[in-house]
């Protein structure tokens, strides 16, 4: 589906690289913190394999949540929260900057992923947290 939308939108299409997964989130994570981002990885649940597709996804809203703080939130800190479900997967990413929302990019980041999130049925909020910041959130169901 993904390649799908990435020719339709003009995209280059995925490498013959292996994908990422849950597994490489401290890896993302370290990069993010020496561009000299604050943030803090927490697991809730018990850690399990879920399906390939599912572990890209979940990665990608992480990766996107990270870099849009690094674009928006200034010196903020960011909490990235994998939350493991009898069903799936809930992913989280908050931060607690003032970002206005405003900033360079093409603003498909968010629309991305939210299509992302879609194709599996599975729900994809993003917007200012009522304390403080911004969060990314999304659910995926698969066993």
């Amino acid at each position: 589906m993904g390649t799908l939308v990435g020719l339709i939108r003009d995209e280059p299409g995925p490498g013959r690289d292996p994908q990422p997964t849950l597994g490489d989130i401290e890896r993302l994570v370290a990069t993010t913190r020496s561009a000299g981002l604050a943030v803090h990885v927490q697991t809730e649940g018990k850690e399990r394999d879920l399906p390939a597709s599912v572990e890209l996804n979940a990665y990608r809203v992480v990766q996107e949540g990270l870099t849009n703080a690094l674009k928006h939130a200034g010196r903020a800190e960011v909490r990235v929260v994998l939350r493991y479900r009898a069903d799936g997967i809930e992913v989280e990413v908050s931060d607690d900057g003032a970002g206005t929302g405003k900033g360079p990019g093409a603003r498909r980041g968010l629309i991305g992923l939210r299509e992302r999130v879609a194709v599996f049925g599975g729900r994809f909020e993003a917007g200012r947290d009522p304390r403080g910041g911004w969060k990314v959130r999304a659910s995926f169901t698969g066993s």
